[in-house]
């Protein structure tokens, strides 16, 4: 994973400054991209702080993560701790929410 700031965001790509060099990516269908949870390019803004790693041997982002870090873990297992999660790693696969058979959280009553 490396680390830098969002300077531009394109209809299919991200510009990253990170340390002294800003580099523009390719995103496809299969980047993972977070901010504070599942998100598309379009919400990342110039100025967002970013961790990203590019599939080898390409300047394709694999997966870019923004903002709360906590927020774009998988909820239910399935993740790889302190690592870029997998292409489609987020619950199920399917980019719609918790792995099938996944119980809510518990709540609380008083």
């Amino acid at each position: 994973m490396q680390a830098g700031t969002v300077t531009a965001v394109g209809a299919k790509s991200v510009t990253i400054k990170s340390g002294t060099s800003t580099k523009t990516y390719a995103v496809d269908a299969n980047s993972d991209i977070d901010k504070n949870g599942e998100a598309k390019l379009a919400d990342l803004k110039s100025g967002d702080a970013v961790h990203f790693a590019v599939r080898p041997g390409t300047s394709t982002i694999a997966v870019l993560h923004a903002g709360d870090e906590a927020l774009n873990r998988p909820a239910f297992g399935g993740g790889h701790p302190g690592g870029p999660c997998p292409a489609g790693g987020h619950g199920d696969g399917d980019g719609d929410g918790p792995a099938a058979g996944a119980s809510p959280a518990p709540t609380s009553s008083s």
